[in-house]
């Protein structure tokens, strides 16, 4: 009998029991030291701790680690999820961090800087030296330039709450600047915000087996998400096909039924041409694209902008009244009804002064006229039949003729251009091959499409990311289980409300995105980011390598020249800290207390301190409550004399997406979060037609929702 991965899984699991509130070590470590209650048997370690291994690399897995003589001397994987589809997770990197840990580069006290900078000579020095030279130096500095002129920067807020949110209350507090990290990096898919209004957006990994049809683009999860990996293999194993589109031979390129290899950085021109195909094939779900896009907006010819109610004449366009309850093609089966406008998560009440939301324009063919299409509900007024092609004039409030066309008339003609023998040349791909993607793709729903990281590091890498949305919007995936369009990249996603802890009640962290640490104020630069008016005179980094990972490592150095001191806290000596002035030793996440979640799977998890600090390592929360204390003793009473248990209660208490959680279950194992099952982007748009976009934490709605006025896909 041949036994599948998820039937064998499902047989072991009736192993594990049933989840109880155990110690605070964890039920899964409480049953490893079971064993020893049996005299005859005896286990070399003194405690086995259940954690999370929390790198950038969005597994987020649980280990147990086993500690002898404060030691770490084994990993290995909890497998306690209460969904056994996760379990077990995690890989060799994860299951051998210990060694790091213990390693010959792990920075085990305080250095100062003796040489020249970016010579790597320091000296030993004490907790009380250091401390008090950063609290001297940041209130020397705040005086003189500003307090935010001093600069923190911090990689991968999603990956610990507590210990990374630190530096956000730190900033807040003081009045410093707060880096960003992904658009640092370029890893995160520019398409996104400007496409759905989201910072990004996916689904969870479990979901991948529920696909029929996967297309990867540059994405080799074989390699990069191995405790999820075995998500694809289960929709294989079920029948899907498998496309790896990739400039090289991967390893799950090795697993797919095709492999298409394509030429670097011409993504773009392969999603374009399969948009074409799919229209050209008659396969385009064209009762989504009015439901849920732009697409049957109308665009002026005069201005190349979207044509609003307040541009026309009195009377010009007729009031058909609020979108149907249904939506289109049975689309909108979960919303309110018709007339009622769906309630909208995390949307902050209107100010009393605040403008009225955009009313936008269609031309109804059914009666040949405009009608005027709201933002606050999805969908298009019952009886319409918005025209996605077509020329139409009307009248503007000043009497004048202007032509209009729906949105979408444009986007397909620019899509006649993008025919397979075209892409062909930019690609690489044979054009029959192509075609035959295209049906293939188009045939079966639901299709997903996985992108990788790689391609949001191309110029204009942003069009490539649109060019796939829309091959998933024609075809009618989006907030569907196993289709979508998912980009994963690093563990960038905040999956709670952070305010209680990250903000002092209203005063935020002032966030200046480091690209403009690195490159200075540009000329499209937003208005709105808060950029020092003395420029930066300081930075204070934190787990991070920015000096190799800087895209312009050159001008950064032009930067550093002029910031009168430099702190990097990391826990292993990297090149950034060699270009410190004072380097501060750091705990690893088997030394601290944190909250963690990640995009890949929507378990939240705590990190429990294993073993005590290596050397004289510190935690970030607790070298911000010293610098605090001493510039402020006051402020430190007030915001700072906090535990991390205490911050971690403080984020739970705040509800929505925790409601319900306790730390006591935390500290048992992993809880899931409350969302959907699976977890799927943008599933409460498509089923309640709740205009786009979803929160995107931490970011207030109104901030990202500003790219995308129509509040639909555009």
């Amino acid at each position: 009998m041949k036994l599948t991965r998820r039937q064998f899984l499902k047989g072991a699991g009736a192993v594990a029991g049933t989840a109880v509130v155990g110690s605070a070590l964890g039920v899964a470590a409480d049953k490893v030291l079971a064993v020893k209650t049996d005299s005859t048997r005896s286990l070399p370690v003194d405690r086995v701790v259940r954690t999370t291994c929390s790198p950038n690399c969005t597994g987020s897995c649980g280990q147990l680690a086993f500690v002898r003589d404060g030691n770490i001397v084994k990993v290995q994987q909890a497998a306690d999820y209460p969904d056994r589809e996760y379990n077990p997770r995690g890989c060799m990197k994860g299951v051998s961090y210990h060694l790091l840990v213990h390693g010959p580069d792990r920075i085990k006290t305080p250095l100062v800087r003796e040489g020249e900078r970016g010579e790597g000579k320091f000296r030993e020095a004490t907790w009380e030296e250091v401390l008090d030279r950063i609290a001297s130096e940041f209130k020397r500095i705040g005086d003189t330039w500003g307090w935010d002129s001093i600069h923190v920067f911090g990689q991968v807020p999603g990956s610990g709450y507590i210990q990374k949110g630190a530096n956000y209350r730190a900033c807040a507090a003081l009045g410093m600047t707060h880096g960003t990290s992904f658009d640092f990096n370029g890893d995160l898919p520019m398409g996104m915000p400007i496409t759905f209004g989201v910072q990004n957006a996916e689904h969870e990994a479990k979901d991948w087996a529920n696909s029929r049809f996967l297309m990867l683009l540059g994405a080799n999860p074989l390699e990069t998400r191995i405790p999820d990996a075995h998500f694809l293999m289960d929709a294989v194993e079920r029948g899907a096909r498998m496309v790896v589109v990739d400039p090289t031979y991967s390893g799950t390129a090795a697993k797919a039924d095709a492999w298409l290899q394509i030429k670097p950085g011409t993504d773009a021109a392969l999603g374009l041409a399969l948009c074409r195909q799919v229209i050209e094939d008659q396969k385009a779900d064209w009762d989504f694209m009015r439901t849920y896009t732009d697409a049957p907006l109308l665009v002026r010819a005069d201005n190349g902008k979207r044509l609003r109610a307040e541009d026309l004449a009195p009377g010009q366009a007729r009031d058909p009244g609020p979108a149907a309850g249904v939506g289109l093609g049975g689309y909108g089966r979960k919303a309110p009804p018709v007339g009622t406008a769906p309630e909208i998560p995390g949307a902050a009440k209107p100010a009393s002064d605040a403008p009225p939301p955009p009313v936008f324009v269609a031309w109804d063919t059914v009666r040949n006229e405009p009608v005027l299409i709201r933002t606050d509900r999805l969908g298009v007024p019952e009886g319409v039949e918005a025209a996605l092609e077509g020329a139409f004039e009307v009248t503007l409030v000043d009497g004048s003729l202007v032509g209009v066309v729906p949105g979408f008339a444009l986007v397909r003609g620019g899509l006649d251009a993008w025919t397979p023998d075209v892409a062909e040349q930019f690609t690489g791909i044979p054009a029959n091959t192509i075609v035959r993607l295209a049906k293939e793709y188009s045939a079966e729903r639901p299709a997903a499409v996985i992108m990788g990281g790689g391609a949001n590091h191309w110029y204009h890498g942003d069009l490539t990311g649109r060019a796939f949305a829309l091959l998933a919007a024609l075809t009618g995936n989006i907030g569907r289980s196993g289709g979508g369009f998912s980009v994963y990249v690093g563990q960038y996603k905040v999956r709670v409300d952070t305010s209680p802890w990250w903000n002092l009640g209203d005063t935020k962290a002032r966030v200046v995105p480091s690209v403009y640490f690195v490159r200075g104020r540009t000329e499209t630069m937003n208005e709105k980011v808060p950029y020092p008016e003395n420029g930066f005179k300081a930075l204070f980094c934190t787990f991070a390598n920015m000096f190799v990972q800087a895209m312009d490592v050159n001008r950064l150095h032009q930067t550093l020249d002029g910031c009168e001191l430099v702190v990097v806290m990391d826990h292993q000596m990297t090149d950034t800290c060699r270009w410190a002035d004072v380097v501060l030793p750091a705990t690893s996440w088997y030394e601290k207390s944190d909250l963690t979640a990640t995009p890949l799977h929507p378990f939240l998890q705590i990190q429990q301190p294993a073993i005590p600090p290596v050397g004289e390592a510190k935690s970030e929360l607790w070298v911000w409550q010293e610098v605090v204390k001493r510039i402020d003793q006051a402020l430190f009473e007030e915001h700072f004399n906090v535990t991390e248990q205490g911050a971690i209660e403080a984020i739970l208490a705040k509800g929505g997406f925790t409601e319900g959680i306790t730390m006591e279950q935390l500290q048992a194992g992993p809880v899931r979060l409350r969302v959907p099952d699976p977890d799927v982007a943008f599933v409460s748009q498509v089923e309640e037609l709740i205009p786009f976009p979803p929160r995107s934490l931490p970011a207030a709605l109104e901030a990202t929702a500003a790219f995308i006025p129509t509040r639909r896909i555009e």
